[in-house]
């Protein structure tokens, strides 16, 4: 299964890294650790806030394994605490507040 998103224009990317989640899987369903795949983008100059990523795709979610919203919070947080992009904060680092969206066309 693959999630995408557009890529926005004036970011800089795509880059990717790999996170571990553990997903529902099987039937029964039962937690497995997967590693996954994550394509994401950060901001290029003139986009505020600065420390940011978009995350355009995630890849590598087995078959017969389930994939919620609180999955991909679970995603983001991982890439805001791995930090691939090496952002930098200041004496106080940000509480970890992941927001997706998801849309679809016909």
């Amino acid at each position: 299964m693959k999630a995408t998103a557009p890529y926005p224009t004036g970011w800089l990317g795509p880059f990717m890294t790999t996170v571990k989640v553990t997903l529902q899987c099987g039937f029964p369903e039962e937690p497995q650790l997967v590693t996954l795949t994550v394509t994401y983008c950060i901001p290029g100059e003139g986009f505020i806030p600065t420390t940011q990523y978009k995350i355009t795709s995630v890849t590598g979610v087995p078959v017969g394994c389930t994939f919620w919203p609180d999955d991909m919070r679970e995603i983001g947080r991982k890439l805001i605490e791995q930090n691939p992009a090496k952002f930098v904060c200041g004496d106080e680092c940000p509480f970890i507040f992941p927001q997706w969206s998801v849309g679809w066309a016909h």
